[in-house]
């Protein structure tokens, strides 16, 4: 009996023990983030010319109007984003974005990467209905060209695996599972086994 209870008294030590250094580490860690969003609050105006602006290669995607009516809401989308200012600042925290280019400038960086969000969803969403519809090539024109400004969407990726397996393209899909182990390393576990699963189906066809 007396082992046990000691058992339990140290438990409870240990359990104290680390319920407080939890609570110091939140708590640091809560003013570290303020002192550094008070920085950033009053962070200096910078230049934001020099940016990774996005412009979207219309003459080379496939956004004929009138081919299948029931897909122009999607090609009217584009259009209309095209012509707005697009950068894709989802690395960026708010925190670090004030920092890195000025308070002033973060309302209008924020619907700029607003615009990017909308970009890859409305690619995203074509992409998928022209695969749905069996236009292929249009379809993995999209989406490949949607992967190539950093589309992080799992559909993207899922899509353009199934379209890779359908046309026989095996390198393609293994080239879509090394570019998503290196660029979106933490959803490549899960993304990747089911790109692998797309692939492993297309041999049982």
């Amino acid at each position: 009996m007396p082992t046990i209870l000691c058992l339990v008294l140290l438990f409870c030590v240990w359990l104290r023990y680390e319920r407080k250094k939890a609570i110091k580490i939140d708590t640091e860690a809560r003013e570290a983030f303020m002192q550094t969003e008070k920085k950033a609050q009053v962070a200096r105006e910078k230049d934001i010319s020099n940016l990774d602006y996005i412009t979207v290669p219309l003459h080379t995607l496939p956004i004929q109007k009138g081919v299948d009516c029931s897909l122009d809401e999607y090609i009217d989308s584009l259009l209309t984003i095209s012509n707005k200012p697009i950068v894709n600042l989802s690395n960026y925290t708010n925190t670090e974005l004030k920092l890195a280019y000025g308070i002033a400038n973060f309302d209008l960086l924020s619907e700029y990467d607003e615009n990017y969000f909308s970009l890859i969803h409305t690619l995203t969403s074509y992409g998928c209905s022209l695969y749905e519809t069996k236009r292929y090539e249009d379809a993995k024109n999209i989406l490949e060209y949607a992967v190539s400004i950093g589309s992080d969407i799992k559909l993207t990726f899922l899509t353009l695996a199934k379209i890779y397996a359908d046309t026989k393209e095996d390198a393609r899909i293994v080239g879509l599972e090394n570019h998503v182990k290196e660029v979106l390393p933490e959803k490549s576990e899960t993304l990747v086994s089911q790109i692998e699963k797309i692939r492993y189906y297309q041999y049982f066809e």
